[in-house]
């Protein structure tokens, strides 16, 4: 079935990227209209269009957004991962180094549906091209009232950073994406909780709904494992720490035991090679 193209649709040039040339082409046509929508409806129209996000599963972005919960009080961020640490990939580096106002506007929509404040995009820090391109067009975006406070001249704040990795592959996953944000090893975590649910520095926030009781039973029961684990009563008698002691010195007796069955058993490899063959492998050993 022929595709359509939808990005690569321009000649490229030395000013592609700038936000004229971006305006040029229809850029920031459809960020006025979102924001003269409720956050709910956008959410709504980006469902109704059925569009599938890229991350290799196709999940529908509508059904990703609509699990964030708008009246929660809690503060919510939006973190683009561009890290692209796949070989052979370049479709973000493209679109970051010829129109990085395609992915700050966006980044604006999606801001308003999810009532973002702050915005991040992680990219990677061997881009150093698309860096530059994206710290500049972000530029031209706060001159041009884009971003910052009153977004063309509506009721919407939202800022946009920037953070450049180190060259971590693992954090192209996005709770290891987060943790790096976080200023932490950059590295994924157990879920659940979600990251919609716990994100980017926020605080855990669970529902019934959302913790099944049969979870909760196998918790109880971990945690019941744990308390009776003989190295968990150790740290929890009162003479722990001469139990701790007694416990490594059998632990070094073991390994002693262990070393020595090895050197003994070199020992009698040796002298069976170095001096008379052991009886039975006489025939064996040459004249």
């Amino acid at each position: 079935m022929p595709g359509r193209q939808l990005i690569m649709t321009f000649p490229v040039t030395a000013t592609s990227h700038t936000l004229a040339d971006y305006r040029a082409r229809g850029g920031y046509q459809a960020l006025p209209k979102a924001l003269a929508m409720a956050p709910q409806d956008v959410t709504k129209e980006v469902t109704a269009a059925g569009l599938l996000g890229h991350g290799g599963a196709a999940f529908p972005v509508g059904r990703k957004w609509a699990v964030v919960r708008l009246d929660d009080g809690q503060p919510h961020f939006l973190c683009c991962n561009a890290d692209e640490g796949e070989p052979g990939t370049f479709k973000d580096r493209w679109i970051l180094e010829h129109a990085p106002h395609l992915l700050i506007e966006s980044m604006l929509i999606a801001a308003h549906a999810l009532q973002v404040r702050h915005a991040f995009v992680y990219i990677r820090g061997e881009f150093d091209l698309p860096y530059r391109r994206l710290a500049g067009a972000i530029e031209e975006a706060y001159d041009g009232g884009l971003l910052g406070k009153g977004v063309l001249g509506a009721a919407f704040d939202c800022d946009i950073n920037v953070i450049r990795g180190a060259g971590s592959y693992v954090c192209g996953e996005a709770s290891g994406l987060l943790a790096s944000v976080e200023g932490k090893r950059g590295y994924p975590r157990n879920r659940p909780p979600r990251l919609t649910v716990k994100g980017l520095r926020s605080r855990v926030r669970l529902s019934a709904r959302e913790v099944p009781v049969r979870r909760l039973r196998r918790d109880r029961r971990r945690q019941e494992a744990q308390m009776h684990h003989p190295r968990r009563r150790l740290d929890q008698s009162a003479d722990g720490g001469r139990m701790r002691v007694a416990h490594l010195r059998q632990a070094i007796a073991r390994k002693r035991r262990i070393v020595d069955r090895i050197g003994r058993h070199d020992r009698h490899r040796r002298r069976h090679v170095h001096g008379a063959a052991p009886p039975g492998d006489a025939a064996l050993l040459p004249p």
